[in-house]
C-alpha cells in the first residue's frame, strides 16, 4: 500500500495524472481500512480544485478510525487527525457550505489549536467563531 503511494505522488510530480490516480486507487484496494488512499486522493483534488472530490475523499478518509499500526506498517497520525478536515473546511467553504466547513474547521482546530493555517482559516466563517 505505502509502495503504491509514493508511486503515486512520483507521478503526479511528473504531471501524470491518470497514474497517479491508478495508484492511489491500487493503495485503497490493498488497504481499504487505511486512510493513506483516500487521503493522499483529498489532497490532489484539493491541489486541482476539484472541491466536491475532496469533501467525497476526505469524508471516506474520516470514517476510518485510528490504529497504531497495521500489518507492521507506521501510520502517519497526521492523517487520521487533523489532515483531511483542513482540506475540507476549505473546500466546503468553495461549495458555499460554510456550516459544514466551520464544523471540520474546529476538528482541525482541535487537534493543532495554535496552527497558524487553521487560526487564520477562521475569517472565512464569520459567525462560527
Amino acid at each position: 500500500m505505502q509502495a503504491q503511494i509514493y508511486l503515486a505522488k512520483c507521478y503526479f510530480k511528473l504531471k501524470k495524472e491518470k497514474e497517479a490516480l491508478q495508484h492511489a486507487h491500487l493503495a485503497i484496494e490493498e488497504c481499504p481500512y487505511r486512510r493513506e488512499g483516500l487521503a493522499y486522493l483529498c489532497n490532489l483534488a484539493y491541489t486541482n480544485q476539484r472541491w466536491q472530490q475532496v469533501v467525497m475523499y476526505g469524508e471516506g478518509a474520516a470514517t476510518i478510525p485510528w490504529k497504531v499500526t497495521m500489518q507492521g506498517f507506521p501510520t502517519s497520525r497526521k492523517i487520521y487527525e487533523d489532515f483531511v478536515h483542513d482540506l475540507m473546511s476549505i473546500a466546503y467553504y468553495h461549495l458555499g457550505r460554510s456550516a459544514m466547513g466551520a464544523h471540520h474547521l474546529k476538528i482541525a482546530l482541535s487537534y493543532e489549536p495554535n496552527n497558524p493555517r487553521y487560526l487564520a482559516n477562521r475569517a472565512y466563517f464569520p459567525g462560527y467563531f
